[in-house]
């Protein structure tokens, strides 16, 4: 199950600030999900496998 989530909760777990997870977004780096024209989430899993993430309670956690 898709695990969608916005960016600034995307954000906050990867400690890094909410217009770097839209560059992002927007560069292709990290897959997003437009909902509607305003609503864009991402997928946690999808983008946790993109940076090379493994262990995503290790990046909760720091």
């Amino acid at each position: 199950m898709r695990r969608l989530v916005t960016a600034e909760r995307l954000a906050k777990e990867l400690s890094v600030g909410i217009e770097t997870i839209e560059d992002w977004g927007r560069s292709g780096k990290i897959p997003r999900i437009r909902i509607s024209r305003k609503i864009i989430r991402y997928d946690k899993d999808a983008v946790f496998t993109a940076l090379s993430i493994t262990d995503t309670r290790a990046v909760a956690c720091a």
